[in-house]
């Protein structure tokens, strides 16, 4: 592909969504995408769990599925692995705002 990564079999449903959050970086210029957003809710979920998997490979969990690879290709994208709290951003106009927050998840926006 045009990042120069050879893919296997079992990385396909994740590849899949890497070029759905390219689309959407291209789109809104960033990688804070609402956990539940309203046009692609699965895209929302897939960068909170890359987060998340981000963290527990940071503190040695085992149970991680991120790989070296998988970060320089989410890096290239210019993902953000941690939003701070209260720096939280919505992307879509008129987009519903969730109850609960992660600081790992985008849900509302905060202008400051």
């Amino acid at each position: 592909n045009k990042v120069g990564f050879e893919w296997g079999r079992c990385n396909e449903a994740w590849k899949r969504m890497y070029d759905e959050l390219e689309i959407y970086v291209k789109e809104f210029g960033n990688t804070r995408v609402l956990r539940k957003f309203p046009a692609n809710p699965q895209l929302g979920t897939w960068v909170c769990t890359q987060r998340q998997n981000y963290q527990k490979l940071l503190k040695g969990d085992p149970s991680s599925s991120m790989t070296e690879d998988r970060i320089h290709l989410l890096n290239k994208l210019g993902m953000e692995w941690k939003i701070p709290k209260g720096k939280v951003i919505v992307t879509t106009i008129n987009a519903p705002t969730c109850d609960e927050y992660s600081s790992n998840c985008v849900n509302t926006e905060k202008i400051s």
